[in-house]
């Protein structure tokens, strides 16, 4: 039997520096997000870094650099609306009209324009991920 070698060639990433609260993705550490946030509620170990949670959001530390955030996850804070005007339990029917490219998966939704993933319930968004990268399609 012959194994034959594949070469893989590593993904392309677009990079974003969205920001809640003053606190920018790829840029802001924990020290500055604890400053702004306040007392961390809980830890995870993921398998490329680190959430921490927060009274509204959770923030991720991984990546290429994961001294500074990732990701941030905005839970339950009910005032925040990304660029495109969408914010926490607006329906999905609503989102895909504020965002006609938005790539539409089967629980979330990705604008890889403003580099900002919607996961829904299948009937409104429930959580709001502000990323520092995603994969380029």
């Amino acid at each position: 039997m012959t194994l034959l070698a594949c070469e893989q060639t590593p993904p392309e990433f677009l990079t974003y520096h969205n920001s809640y609260l003053g606190l920018v993705t790829g840029k802001s550490t924990l020290a500055e997000v604890e400053a702004k946030l306040g007392k961390i509620k809980s830890t995870e170990t993921t398998v490329d870094g680190k959430n921490y949670r927060f009274e509204q959001v959770t923030v991720n530390f991984s990546g290429e650099d994961p001294t500074k955030i990732g990701t941030i996850a905005i839970t339950s804070d009910k005032n925040y609306k990304s660029l495109a005007g969408v914010s926490l339990g607006e329906g999905v029917e609503s989102l895909e009209s504020k965002i006609p490219h938005v790539q539409a998966k089967r629980r979330y939704h990705i604008d890889r324009k403003e580099g900002v993933v919607y996961w829904t319930d299948g009937e409104k968004v429930v959580v709001i991920v502000l990323a520092g990268s995603l994969v380029k399609r």
